[in-house]
């Protein structure tokens, strides 16, 4: 049985004991802690990790937000870091938690949500500011946004086709207010000078060309340019090429069309001013027709490519075609001459038949008793 005095001994000896303990081990204290504590601990830095809000997104539409946040993670365990700081492999999220507010702009915290025990995180920053609006949806037509100043010089733009044509804008009430189109926007190319399809991003944007932000019912379009190369005008010359045959004089030549239109680079255009057409006149004797290739420089489009022309021989006169046509001038020179002599017995026998009525009474008497004899020339 212990008395008090024996109570009273083992009190102080354990007492003594403990403070004994603090003082041997308080001037090592920090250092022990940080023997056991730094050489273990191991920390990464992720950077760009998308924040998740927590909201109603089929009644709001939230904007104005800082998307990504900075997580420092630390742990005493390499494979649990590991795990966490692989994408594929990460438990953890940041959320902002927006559920009870209603429309405007509010501050509210940043959370890590899942992560894995064993791990701890700071974020950076620790709060966001967001803006909550109505959720509303309205379609536009896509517009591509280009001009002849993206193109070579002397290039212009043909026809432009995109596809979708139109899309569903996804945004806020307010937000909606300032959207005025959907573009693809083709600005940022230069030189263009041949036929091109190309996928482009589309934006909501306002009449400043500011970029609203929205969900689209597609976010990308396929727009499709056909390009118009420089062209020029030129006259058509028809040049004969080959031996004339025998009796053949020259050749009347008739193209289908007079021009034709050249294609090319202005620096290539500036060498035409026509363009020949070469027919072969070897064996050609009488009319026909043919179909002839015109012919540019390479890298060079003409229209059309194909004319057709009509050749038409002259033969050279003969001694007895000659003969044939002054005979035939003769015939009909006597034909006039015997013609002027009609007229002339004709004219006078008028005139005679006139005075014969001008002479009276008198006269008409006289010329019962000696009637006038008329002479009708004969006709040859």
């Amino acid at each position: 049985m212990f008395t008090k005095e024996r109570i009273s001994n083992l009190m102080y000896a354990l007492l003594s004991l403990v403070f004994t303990l603090i003082l041997f081990f308080s001037p090592n204290s920090s250092n022990i802690t940080t023997a056991i504590m730094s050489p273990n601990t191991l920390e990464e830095t992720i950077q760009g990790v998308a924040i998740q809000p927590i909201y109603d997104s089929e009644k709001y539409f939230i904007q104005g937000y800082e998307p990504e946040a900075t997580v420092r993670l630390s742990s005493l365990n390499r494979i649990l870091l590991n795990s966490e700081v692989n994408q594929e492999t990460r438990s953890f999220r940041v959320v902002t938690d927006l559920t009870g507010l209603t429309e405007g702009t509010h501050t509210v915290p940043l959370k890590v949500q899942n992560l894995t025990t064993g791990v701890t995180a700071t974020l950076e920053p620790t709060s966001i500011t967001v803006t909550i609006e109505k959720l509303e949806t309205k379609t536009f037509p896509v517009e591509v946004m280009i001009s002849d100043d993206n193109l070579a010089e002397g290039y212009q733009i043909s026809t432009v086709s995109v596809n979708p044509k139109e899309v569903e804008v996804t945004t806020g009430n307010e937000s909606m207010k300032e959207i005025t189109k959907v573009i693809a926007n083709l600005d940022n190319l230069s030189d263009v000078d041949q036929n091109m399809s190309k996928e482009v991003a589309l934006y909501a944007v306002n009449e400043e060309g500011e970029i609203i932000s929205a969900f689209l019912s597609s976010e990308k379009a396929n727009v499709t340019l056909e390009i118009k190369a420089p062209q020029k005008e030129v006259p058509l010359i028809l040049e004969q090429v080959g031996e004339m045959p025998a009796g053949i004089s020259h050749y009347e030549m008739m193209a289908s069309q007079p021009t034709a239109v050249i294609i090319g680079s202005p620096e290539q255009l500036a060498n035409y001013s026509q363009l020949r057409a070469v027919i072969d006149i070897s064996s050609i004797s009488e009319k026909v027709q043919q179909t002839v290739t015109l012919k540019v420089a390479e890298g060079m489009f003409v229209y059309p490519q194909q004319v057709n022309v009509t050749i038409t021989p002259v033969l050279i006169p003969t001694a007895e075609s000659t003969q044939d046509s002054t005979g035939e001038s003769t015939a009909n020179s006597d034909a006039t001459s015997a013609t002027t002599s009609e007229t002339n017995t004709s004219e006078s026998t008028t005139s005679e038949k006139t005075d014969e009525k001008t002479l009276g009474l008198a006269g008409a008497k006289e010329s019962v008793d000696n009637p006038v004899q008329e002479t009708i020339p004969s006709e040859e």
